[in-house]
């Protein structure tokens, strides 16, 4: 995996260069990108209320990735589930029959996020009567691919790195669209998200990807959003950046556009950390 150093000396920057690789020499003023609150070519829109409440999982559900891969099961069937309402994805082939993906919201629920058959929720039918794109406010609409093909390099973003939420300025973390955790195959996974966390409602995830999987970049500008230091609930003085880039990802069948990070930066550490190659 790739860095690059944006200062010299410091403990840390030497500690985080044997753990990320070489770094490349690169210059200390960066070139300016543009500005993030502003929409440019890709879509990065406030989204409504995205989540259908209410809904259960049978007991031991698979929580799976868009490969139909299962990561988990469900080990709390008594609380309700919050799943995406603007799209599923399929049919396809699991478990010898076809069905369909929603993606669940883990947070809170005891599980992680992923998706979960049709077939593993006691009420489809209530997501069903909800879904509708226009919740997604045109985020996650195609652009034009170009000949491109990166690869992703996942990179933990430091938890001291954070940014205000648009609705209530409430501090929290990048840390999420870093490394958000690890497959059983030992993969580290992220997310590809719908809108970037500077909207409202921003940061919904569509799918995860894994380190070394393959991307179509789109013809789309980078977007950097800037970092502060984390704490609650008022995050404290600018600290560093996260860009973020409009992609495309191929996952068994379907398409997904969305936003995953291309790169960071944090002063305390001293590298940019290149997210993608």
């Amino acid at each position: 995996m790739k860095t690059r150093r944006m200062v010299t000396v410091v403990t840390t920057a030497a500690i985080l260069l044997t753990t990320y690789g070489t770094a490349q020499a690169r210059p200390s003023t960066e070139p300016a990108l543009p500005v993030a609150s502003v929409q440019e070519t890709a879509p990065n829109n406030a989204m409504g209320d995205v989540t259908a409440n209410g809904i259960y999982l049978k007991t031991g559900a698979a929580i799976r990735d868009a490969w139909r891969n299962t990561f988990a099961r469900a080990q709390d069937v008594s609380t309700p589930k919050q799943f995406h309402r603007m799209e599923r994805i399929g049919p396809m082939n699991i478990e010898g029959s076809n069905t369909y993906l929603y993606w669940m919201r883990g947070a809170g629920s005891g599980e992680p996020s992923g998706f979960v058959s049709r077939g593993h929720i006691v009420n489809p039918g209530d997501i069903d009567g909800q879904l509708d794109m226009r919740w997604a406010a045109g985020n996650g609409a195609p652009r034009t691919t170009t000949s491109t093909i990166g690869y992703f390099r996942l990179h933990p973003i430091s938890d001291d790195m954070g940014y205000a939420g648009p609705s209530d300025g409430v501090c929290r973390q990048y840390k999420w669209y870093g490394v958000k955790g690890t497959f059983p195959d030992g993969k580290n996974y992220a997310y590809l998200s719908w809108s970037l966390p500077n909207v409202r409602v921003g940061g919904m995830v569509r799918t995860s990807f894994r380190d070394g999987e393959a991307f179509r970049h789109t013809d789309t500008q980078t977007l950097r959003l800037k970092a502060y230091r984390y704490s609650y609930p008022t995050c404290g003085e600018e600290v560093g950046w996260v860009d973020y880039k409009y992609v495309r990802i191929y996952q068994n069948g379907h398409l997904f556009f969305g936003w995953a990070v291309s790169a960071s930066y944090f002063k305390d550490e001293g590298v940019v950390k290149d997210h993608m190659d």
